[in-house]
């Protein structure tokens, strides 16, 4: 009589979901490690997130297992045997509250698509972000002139903790509280505005820098800048007020320069060469020059013959004696206007010993000085400092 042998056919294990675990890191990244045993009965995975109350705010991802591997998890995911192991799987949250994950291995059940596995997360919470802080409201300059500084007055500012920043409202004031540059509103809702983007920047918090104002006309402005938030927008959430800053109006132009001159500088009754040459005789008595000069200045100005006698007047006449030795003098004759500009005109006296064949007696010149070439071509203008 022949035995039979008896095959008893286990039914597959049960898919499970064995691990489920959702985490928050410092940036509020929500990562979920998972892991899902006997993948072989599993066709896809749903993960939905609720609140504790069940409301769900993390609509449902469902992602598909073909042999044991999802195709978009596959740099997270390793395939240990009959498990699947996931971990730290980045999640696309950045709304701050609570979150409960339920992840539900979906597979065929007697023909019918079903629920194989199920199973919860504990609560995890992204944390409500700090409210918005303005700092720095500061002019770019303490003051500015109206009609020249177009536009007219820039502001800086910094915005700490911007995420929920709403709208931010700049209005500018008088010293005595009037309104004297219409409010501007500037909705951050998308990130900066369009009329921003040229002044401000993003690291951890916001910066702006040289924002252009309404503010172009002359007087003192005091600005006021306040912040709203994305859950209240009608209210405000914090305000900050800028110093006192002034628009001036533009200065008078100075008056023209006075005028500055020499008009005239006369030696013994001739404009004065820049070089003149005395002959002396030493048995005769000391000779002396007749000086006089006109100039053409402020009536404050300085007047000075150098090296003596010192201060003199704008129109005036001297007689300045000579040696009867034989020398050479510079006289100078500086002016010098209250705006501190200088004009000067330099004359050269030598003295010389007159010898008999040249003595004033046997000249057809008559006796007396005499005035001569200039010895070295110079500039006989005068120097204006």
């Amino acid at each position: 009589r022949a035995t039979t042998n008896i095959i008893t056919i286990q039914p597959l294990p049960s898919p499970q979901i064995s691990q489920l675990r959702a985490t928050v890191a410092d940036n509020n990244t929500i990562y979920l490690d998972f892991a899902l045993n006997n993948t072989e009965q599993i066709t896809a995975i749903e993960l939905t997130g609720f609140t504790p109350e069940g409301v769900v705010n993390y609509p449902t991802q469902q992602y598909s297992l073909v042999r044991g591997e999802i195709a978009e998890l596959k740099s997270y995911c390793q395939q240990q045997g009959r498990t699947l192991v996931c971990k730290r799987v980045p999640l696309s949250i950045s709304a701050f509250g609570q979150y409960v994950f339920e992840l539900a291995a979906i597979g065929d059940r007697e023909g019918t698509t079903t629920t194989v596995a199920r199973q919860q997360s504990s609560p995890v919470a992204i944390a409500t972000p700090p409210t918005p802080q303005l700092a720095n409201l500061t002019s770019a300059r303490p003051t500015y002139q109206a009609g020249i500084d177009v536009p007219v007055l820039l502001l800086n500012w910094d915005i700490i903790h911007p995420e929920r920043l709403a709208a931010i409202k700049l209005i500018g004031r008088s010293s005595e509280g009037v309104v004297n540059a219409p409010s501007v509103t500037y909705d951050f809702s998308q990130g900066i505005p369009s009329r921003l983007q040229e002044y401000c920047y993003v690291t951890e918090i916001i910066s702006c820098r040289n924002v252009p104002t309404q503010a172009r006309e002359t007087g003192d402005y005091i600005f006021e800048l306040t912040s709203f938030t994305s859950d209240n927008p009608n209210l405000a959430n914090s305000s900050i007020t800028s110093d006192l800053i002034r628009v001036e109006s533009i200065p008078l132009p100075p008056p023209p320069p006075s005028p500055l001159e020499i008009l005239s500088f006369v030696i013994n009754g001739r404009e004065a060469p820049p070089k003149y040459i005395v002959q002396i005789d030493p048995q005769e008595p000391s000779p002396a020059l007749s000086l006089s000069w006109n100039i053409l200045s402020d009536p404050a100005a300085t007047v000075e013959l150098l090296p003596a006698p010192g201060k003199v007047e704008l129109q005036d006449s001297l007689v300045y004696p000579l040696s009867k030795r034989p020398t050479t003098e510079i006289l100078t004759l500086r002016v010098t206007n209250p705006d501190g500009r200088k004009l000067e005109r330099s004359l050269i006296i030598e003295t010389v010993i007159a010898d008999e064949n040249n003595s004033p007696s046997r000249s057809n010149k008559p006796q007396g000085d005499r005035q001569v070439d200039i010895l070295v071509p110079q500039d006989f203008s005068p120097k204006l400092d």
